[in-house]
């Protein structure tokens, strides 16, 4: 196996000039910087990386944890992939390699934050419930830490406006002439109570009653939760609603998925809405309507951040704020626009809704 002084024999330097050369010390010359790592490349030799982590007392690797629920990878969800894309490219230009932290090191289990001490992260990138006890660990910890769509008082974290973006899309259907539009949201959260606040402000903005059973909580990303939830709602003898809101595109693709199964025409029986601004939602017909959460600056955001925390210790906690946008797809629509009298079933129950 060849060792470091292999290759300071080799370029007739010393030992230390060849470890200042793997850990990219600005005072090596140029020259023989290069005549190093090319002697290295021949040599096939392969710094090792734990020696380094001690030797410089970081080890150049970010953490990556996500309490999502339902065993939920972020790598399989679009919104969360996309960020981490962006992340991650911003994370390479600056040498950082990302590592998924989990429960298990080896054959030992231990806390994320016991299991991040263990791997000698740098930092953290946190998604997902923030409330959750092994996620307070690290937010309360010293390790650097920032979250996405954090909005708490104890690390930095990167979100989207997300009031704004919520108040927009509800008056974007009530400007349709939509009245009676349901809200499912998702889980308890500043951000979810930020949304709750938003559509109720937009609809009382607009002397528009909000009926109790016309707020629904489940959880975010469980589509069938959501979906059992709007039954039971066609399934009272409440007032039926012309507009779903989702707490997010994929319960809102599911939803539109279940409606065509259902023979319940989306948007001409019914209105349904999004909110992150995924590629599926893109994809399927009728395309959705949607609050996009720009995922390539947050992604950005999030990096630079972390960065600076990681590398300046006077550097303060901070919340980013970045701004999104309303995509109008095609699963919405005016009454106007619907049938004069459109019936759909549920159940083996006929609904009939007329139309304005």
């Amino acid at each position: 196996m060849t060792t470091i002084y292999d290759i300071a024999k080799k370029c007739s330097c010393s030992p230390s000039t060849v470890s200042k050369v793997i850990n990219n010390y600005p005072s090596i010359p140029e020259k023989t910087k290069q005549k190093v790592l090319k002697t290295m490349r021949e040599m096939d030799f392969i710094p090792n990386q734990t020696a380094s982590t001690l030797s410089k007392g970081k080890s150049n690797n970010v953490g990556i944890l996500a309490f999502l629920g339902l065993s939920i990878s972020p790598l399989r969800h679009g919104l969360f992939s996309e960020i981490l894309e962006s992340f991650q490219r911003k994370m390479n230009e600056k040498n950082y390699d990302l590592l998924f932290v989990s429960n298990n090191v080896g054959n030992n289990k231990g806390t994320l934050y016991e299991n991040c001490m263990a791997r000698g992260v740098d930092g953290v990138l946190l998604f997902g419930d923030m409330n959750a006890k092994e996620m307070q660990e690290i937010i309360n910890s010293d390790i650097p830490s920032i979250g996405f769509d954090y909005v708490g008082e104890h690390m930095s974290g990167v979100y989207s406006n997300n009031y704004d973006l919520m108040y927009e899309l509800t008056t974007h259907l009530i400007k349709l002439g939509h009245r009676r539009i349901v809200f499912v949201c998702g889980d308890d959260s500043e951000i979810t109570s930020s949304r709750i606040e938003a559509f109720k402000n937009a609809m009382s903005d607009n002397d528009i009653p909000i009926y109790s059973d016309y707020l629904i909580r489940t959880h975010y990303l469980n589509s069938e939760e959501l979906i059992s939830e709007v039954k039971k709602l066609f399934s009272s003898n409440s007032e039926k609603p012309t507009a779903i809101m989702c707490p997010d595109d994929l319960t809102a693709v599911k939803l539109i998925q279940y409606c065509h199964k259902m023979g319940i025409k989306c948007p001409e029986d019914i209105s349904i809405t999004g909110f992150d601004g995924i590629e599926m939602g893109r994809l399927i017909t009728p395309t959705l309507t949607t609050a996009r959460q720009d995922s390539k600056a947050i992604g950005e955001k999030l990096a630079e951040k972390l960065i600076d925390l990681m590398t300046n210790k006077k550097t303060s906690r901070e919340l980013i704020r970045i701004p999104g946008s309303i995509v109008v797809g095609e699963s919405t629509c005016s009454l106007k626009e619907t049938n004069k009298e459109s019936s759909y079933s549920l159940e083996n129950k006929t609904y009939v809704r007329e139309g304005s």
